[in-house]
Parts: structure tokens; sequence; C-alpha cells
């Protein structure tokens, strides 16, 4: 397979998920009040889904070849409330879910999500900035579009910390959104990654294993040529399968893989550098969001100022029309 791929083919008939998502779907009058686990049931069968998580259950089921007859201990980040780590227990393998979104872990606990699927996940609430596991702890780590939610400094932290619970000899799995190049050379506030930003991840991942030049290279060019009427045209394409309102989206997205060769340990200070860099990034992202819903806000009052007047102006006509038939009639003076 593939190491290094970009995801935007329109039209995969093929969900490996699909056993896990029936049962979602079979309990959605059940478990469906919470609105997250609702909505998932159509996302995880997006198009772009199906290419993110095929890709990543083929990566994972390679190296499960690779260790025949082991079972491996298993690390997903971000788990949400996708069922991707259930399949991945229904294996045979052990394995933690870890989500910083503590009401998505305690839905899984509280309504027994094992029970569903007849897997033993280890569900935890918890930040990919400082995992809470001791170094080399498991055999593959695998995290599913949630490096882009991540703010730029903070994302390298995150990958820094899932390489090193990872065992040497380990797999990483990872897919993440992408767009068309900006005029930036940095992911600003929490923006899908470009053929600029990936290659820095690309470097920074260097220095725990072998990168695949060839692929690499192959991947960011493609991305350096990406448009956005190719980006629009697989969401136009697709909607028709993925039962989604919006006619299309602003992101592609991409998976690659890296077995650990090394252990690499980021020193202190750059870390604290990152982590500067990360907060001065969510700080700007706040301020810029705050003056953005500001001048809705304005220009919702706006609009609803020239509404009124303009319901006054009709309130004012029908009033003036219905006078004169009146007085035609002889009804009033």
């Amino acid at each position: 397979m593939k190491n290094y791929i970009l995801f935007n083919n329109p039209s995969i008939k093929e969900n490996k998920l699909q056993t896990q998502l029936d049962i979602m779907k079979k309990n959605k009058d059940k478990l469906g009040e919470y609105e997250t686990f609702s909505n998932y049931i159509n996302i995880c069968d997006w198009m772009i889904r199906r290419q993110e998580y095929n890709f990543t259950i083929d990566a994972f089921e390679e190296y499960e070849c690779f260790n025949e007859n082991k079972k491996l201990k298993v690390l997903d980040i971000g788990c949400g409330v996708v069922p991707l780590c259930n399949y991945i227990s229904l294996k045979g393998h052990e394995i933690v879910a870890l989500d910083p979104i503590k009401s998505d872990i305690e839905f899984l606990v509280e309504n027994d999500m094992n029970s569903f699927h007849n897997s033993d996940v280890e569900y935890m609430h918890g930040y990919g900035e400082k995992l809470p596991f001791e170094d080399n702890s498991f055999d593959v780590v695998y995290s599913v579009s949630v490096m882009e939610h991540i703010a730029t400094g903070n994302d390298l932290i995150v990958l820094s910390e899932m390489l090193r619970v990872l065992k040497v000899g380990g797999r990483l799995i990872l897919t993440t959104d992408v767009m068309p190049n900006d005029e930036m050379n940095y992911r600003k506030y929490t923006y899908p990654f470009t053929s600029k930003t990936l290659s820095t991840v690309f470097d920074f991942l260097s220095n725990y294993g072998d990168v695949d030049n060839k692929e690499k290279t192959s991947l960011l060019d493609t991305l350096e040529s990406l448009s956005w009427e190719q980006v629009h045209q697989f969401w136009i394409d697709s909607k028709r399968f993925d039962q989604r309102e919006e006619e299309k989206r602003e992101y592609l997205a991409v998976g690659f893989i890296i077995d650990k060769k090394q252990d690499y340990v980021l020193d202190e200070y750059e870390k604290i550098q990152l982590f500067l860099q990360g907060q001065g990034v969510l700080i700007e992202g706040f301020y810029y969001y705050q003056d953005v819903a500001t001048l809705r806000e304005k220009e919702m009052i706006e609009k609803e100022n020239v509404i009124q007047q303009l319901l006054q102006i009709k309130a004012n006509f029908e009033t003036n029309f219905y006078v004169r038939i009146l007085k035609k009639l002889g009804l009033i003076k």
C-alpha cells in the first residue's frame, strides 16, 4: 500500500467500518439524543471519511500481518464517537481510545458502548499534548482527522508525544485535512495543512524513522498544484453519497504512516518554544474570531433595522391602500 496518499476519490464503494456503522444506526433511537453521536452516524460514512478509515485499517492490518499472532497494544488519539477503536478491539487487540472532549468519553462510558459492539475498548479523557503513558508503551498509534484541529506549535508537541509512547518498531498512522497553498508559511489558528506546512511535519517525523522521500515528494507536489476548484469538485461529486446539506467544503485529506526506527527526545527549550507558539496562535485566533463575531453581530443588527423599516413601509402601504378602497366604496369619509 502507499504510505502517503491524497484522498480525492468521490466514488469509494466500500466502508470497512460498515458493520460498526450499522450498529450505530440500529441504536440511533436509543442513543441519538446525544447530538455528536447522531451527527456522526452520517459523517462516518462521508466519502472523505471512508477513505480515511479504510486507509487507517489497511495500514493497521498490514502492520498486523508483519506481527502475526501477536496481541498488539494500540492507542487511538482523538477517538470521538467513531467506532474505529471498536473495530480494532474486535480483532483481539488491546486498545485505549483517548479524547479531549470529556462529554464524548462520558457518553461512551455511561452508555457502555462496548456492549453494543461486543468490544473491549478502554475509553479515556486526556490531551495529546501530554499523554498519560510511559515511553514505548504502544505497538500502534493512530489519529484520524485530528491534527488540523490543533494549533500550530502544539501540533508538533502532540506528534512528539505520539512518537514518545510508540515503541521502537511500532507504527504511527495519521490522516489530516489539507487545502491549497495560501500566502502564509504557517498554519494560522487551526487551519488544514498545505504542502508547505505538511513538509514541516515530514521533516519532524524524519527524526524518528525513514520518510519515503519518493512518496513524500509525490504527495507534496500534488498538494502544491491542488486548486480550490478540485477541492470543491470533490465535495460536489460526493454530495449525493454523503447526505449532507452544504454543497461543498474547504478541504480534502491525506494519510501517511511512519514506522519508528529510533527514539528522539524533544528538548525542553524546543518544547517550550512550540508551546508558546501554540498559545500565541490560540490567543490571536480568539481575538480574530471575536472581531468576526462582533462584525457579524453589527451586520445582523443593521439587517434587522432594514427589515423593520421595510415591514413598516409595507404596513403603511397596506393601510393606505385599504383606506382608499373604503373611501371609494363610500364606507368612510
